[in-house]
C-alpha cells in the first residue's frame, strides 16, 4: 500500500475564508483582554477621609478624601465655623458622619453631596460626641457628655438617635451626680450601650429598652473612673477601672453579656483619658499600655484562652496610637525614639518582630495610624507639631507615598473607607 504523502506548507495554509475568521476570532479575544484588563484597572480604591485645616487662617477648615495613590482629592465639606471631629463612615461607605465644634453633628454622602446638619447641641462647658452608625447604615447614635466630671456644677451623660431623615431623638440621660462614671460605649453594630453606673456594668439596648446590671457594684472603692470597651463579636465587655492619686493602678475585667466574669487582672496604669485597651479583631485577645518606671510603657497582651498576659514590647517607651490591624496578625503604633523624631512600628504577633516602617522619614510627629480594610496598607500622619501632611505605606515598609504637599495646614483623623 503507497503511504500518504506529507501535506507541504502550500497544502496546509488556511482558505482565505477560514484566514478571515481566525484573524476575527484572535482580534476578538485580543479585545475581551483589554477589557479585562481596563476594567480592573479602573475599580475604584478605598478612599481616605480626614479633616484639614489652615494654621495661618482658622476659618479655612474642611473634610477632603483622597485615593491610596494620591489622586482624585475631593473637598467634601468646606469650611464651617468650629473644629471638625474625625469622620465616620457609615458601613456601606456611602455616608460620612462628624461633629462640629463637639456640639454639632452632620452627615454628608461620601461624594460631598447632601450635606446636612442632623443636630445642634446647646452649648456647655466641656462638651464631648462620640458617633456610631448603626448596622442598618440607616440609623446613627451618639453619646453627649456636657460640662464633664470635673466641672463646679453637675454635668450629664445622654445618647441620641438619628433615624433616617428624622430629627434626632433623646433616648436616654443621667446627671454625671448620679452614679455613672464612665464612657457611654456602644457595640459594634450601634444597637447596644454599656456604661458603669454605681460601680455596676450596665448593658442597656439603643432604643432605651432591656436595661441589664451585668456585675455587683464593685466593693473595692479606690477606683474612681471607669472605661467600656464592647469586643467586635459583642459578647463580651472590657472594664478598665483606674485609680487616681499615687496609686496608678488599672484593674482590667473582661465580662461577658451574661454577666459572667471570664478574667480579671491589675498592672500599673496610666492617666485615664488615654484610650489603652484594644480588641484583637477575633475578640479572644486585649491589648493595652503597662505603666513602667518614669512614665514609660509597655505594650501587653492578654490572651483569653490561656487566661495569659505577656510583654510585647523589648523596652519601656513613649508608646501611643496602638491599632489592630483587620486580619489579626499585626499591632501597629507610634514610639517617640527622640525629641526630634517618633516612628510608626508594625509587630508581627506570629514572629513577635518589631519594624520601624518609617526610617527613612525624619518626622517630629507622627499620628493617627489607621489600617486600610484589607491589611495591607497604613494611612498616618507625619509632620511637625503645629503642620503636617497625610502619608501612606504598605505593612511591610515598603511604597511610602506622601498623599498631601500642603504647606501651613494640620490634617487629622485619616479613616479608610470600609
Amino acid at each position: 500500500m503507497q503511504k500518504p504523502q506529507p501535506r507541504s506548507l502550500n497544502q496546509t495554509a488556511f482558505s482565505p475564508k477560514t484566514a478571515k475568521f481566525v484573524f476575527i476570532a484572535l482580534l476578538t479575544f485580543a479585545i475581551t483582554l483589554t477589557s479585562f484588563s481596563t476594567i480592573a484597572q479602573s475599580v475604584p480604591q478605598k478612599a481616605i477621609a480626614y479633616t484639614s485645616s489652615s494654621t495661618l487662617n482658622p476659618n479655612q477648615i474642611g473634610i477632603f478624601s483622597i485615593q491610596p495613590t494620591g489622586r482624585d482629592r475631593r473637598e467634601l465639606v468646606s469650611a464651617i465655623a468650629g473644629g471638625f471631629g474625625a469622620p465616620l463612615w457609615s458601613a456601606n461607605g456611602q455616608r460620612i458622619a462628624f461633629t462640629v465644634g463637639e456640639q454639632d453633628v452632620y452627615i454628608v454622602n461620601a461624594d460631598g453631596s447632601n450635606l446636612k446638619k442632623r443636630f445642634a447641641g446647646e452649648a456647655c462647658k466641656a462638651p464631648s460626641l462620640k458617633l456610631q452608625w448603626l448596622s442598618d447604615n440607616q440609623r446613627l447614635a451618639f453619646s453627649r457628655s456636657c460640662d464633664g466630671f470635673t466641672s463646679d456644677t453637675p454635668g450629664s451623660v445622654s445618647w441620641y438617635l438619628i433615624d433616617g431623615n428624622k430629627p434626632a431623638k433623646q433616648i436616654w440621660s443621667l446627671d454625671t451626680n448620679q452614679g455613672i462614671r464612665s464612657n457611654l460605649a456602644f457595640s459594634s453594630d450601634g444597637r447596644q450601650v454599656s456604661f458603669v453606673k454605681n460601680r455596676s456594668l450596665y448593658k442597656i439596648n439603643i432604643d432605651g429598652s432591656g436595661t441589664t446590671q451585668l456585675t455587683p457594684a464593685d466593693s473595692e472603692t479606690m477606683y474612681d473612673f471607669s472605661s467600656v470597651v464592647w469586643s467586635p463579636d459583642r459578647r463580651k465587655i472590657a472594664r478598665i477601672d483606674y485609680a487616681s492619686g499615687k496609686a496608678q493602678t488599672q484593674r482590667i475585667s473582661i465580662v461577658q453579656t451574661d454577666g459572667k466574669l471570664l478574667a480579671q487582672w491589675k498592672s500599673p496604669g496610666i492617666n485615664w483619658s488615654i484610650a489603652n485597651l484594644i480588641w484583637s479583631p477575633n475578640s479572644q485577645q486585649v491589648a493595652y499600655y503597662h505603666l513602667e518606671s518614669d512614665n514609660l510603657q509597655s505594650i501587653y497582651q492578654f490572651d483569653l484562652t490561656t487566661k495569659t498576659s505577656k510583654a510585647l514590647t523589648r523596652k519601656p517607651g513613649e508608646y501611643n496610637d496602638l491599632t489592630w490591624s483587620p486580619d489579626g496578625r499585626q499591632l501597629a503604633f507610634t514610639l517617640k525614639i527622640d525629641p526630634s523624631r517618633t516612628a510608626l512600628y508594625t509587630l508581627n504577633l506570629d514572629r513577635s518582630t518589631l519594624k520601624d516602617l518609617t526610617q527613612s522619614l525624619k518626622a517630629e510627629s507622627i499620628d493617627d495610624p489607621n489600617w486600610s480594610p484589607d491589611s495591607r496598607q497604613l494611612t498616618f500622619i507625619a509632620g511637625a507639631l503645629d503642620k503636617n501632611n497625610l502619608y501612606v505605606i504598605n505593612r511591610d515598609g515598603s511604597g511610602l507615598k506622601q498623599l498631601t504637599r500642603d504647606r501651613n495646614t494640620f490634617i487629622s483623623a485619616p479613616t479608610w473607607q470600609p
